[in-house]
């Protein structure tokens, strides 16, 4: 996987100086060893050099589940 993200950065700024360099995947918005991989990933990239300006969570949610990724029920006050 490193290599990947490596590869895909390496001439986005040069294409687009505007354009931000992210990393996506799913399991890794709560406390997990997949969310702790990510994080050590994302250090590990950017202690190389590698410009990773955010992280995205992907998540798949069905029409009757009425809870934020949070746990909070998505209702207003």
């Amino acid at each position: 996987m490193d290599l990947l993200v490596v590869l895909g950065g390496e001439g986005h700024r040069a294409a687009d100086p505007d354009a931000r360099l992210c990393i996506n995947d799913y399991n890794v918005e709560g406390a997990n060893a997949k969310s702790t991989a990510m994080y050590n990933l994302v250090q590990s990239l950017r202690q190389q050099g590698v410009p990773v300006d955010c992280v995205g969570f992907q998540a798949a949610r069905s029409s009757g589940d009425t809870q934020t990724p949070s746990g909070h029920s998505g209702a207003s006050p």
